[in-house]
């Protein structure tokens, strides 16, 4: 769920030393990650404050690429790498989150592409559909007016 592109989904742990790894089924060159927290919570349950990233082409010896914090908002979040790897995984490796919260989440982690420009070769285009969300104050302040009959 934090890789579909749909930021109303969302991964999430308990575990205590949470995780999440994305394979590619080739290496991939990227320069950085954008993160965006849960979106469905108000109190801000999971959010990620301080990160581990790591990187490897095999799955079994990783590397450390970058660490630090991100903040505890709804909005999406840049980390840039020092320099632009090319590897097969990735591992984000939550540290520390906020307050008592034990639970780990994330809405979306997209990668900053880095390589040779790509062709489209599937003739779909991309389009984003907007989904309200289950807390009516975190809609946007003017919905479309429902449709009648």
């Amino acid at each position: 769920a934090a890789i579909d592109g749909d930021p109303n989904t969302f991964w999430s742990t308990t575990d205590p030393i949470p995780e999440l790894t994305v394979s590619f089924p080739q290496p991939v060159a990227m320069s950085g990650l954008v993160l965006m927290n849960r979106q469905n919570d108000r109190n801000h349950a999971g959010d990620i404050r301080a990160y581990k990233l790591e990187f490897s082409d095999d799955g079994q010896h990783w590397r450390e690429l970058a660490h630090g914090e991100i903040a505890s908002t709804w909005n999406p979040q840049t980390v840039k790498f020092p320099q632009t790897v090319t590897a097969r995984h990735l591992k984000l490796t939550r540290l520390a989150g906020f307050g008592a919260d034990k639970s780990t989440a994330l809405a979306e982690l997209a990668v900053i592409y880095a390589g040779p420009k790509l062709t489209d070769t599937s003739g779909d285009k991309l389009e984003y559909r907007r989904v309200r969300s289950s807390t009516p104050d975190i809609d946007e302040a003017n919905p479309p007016a429902p449709s009648g009959n």
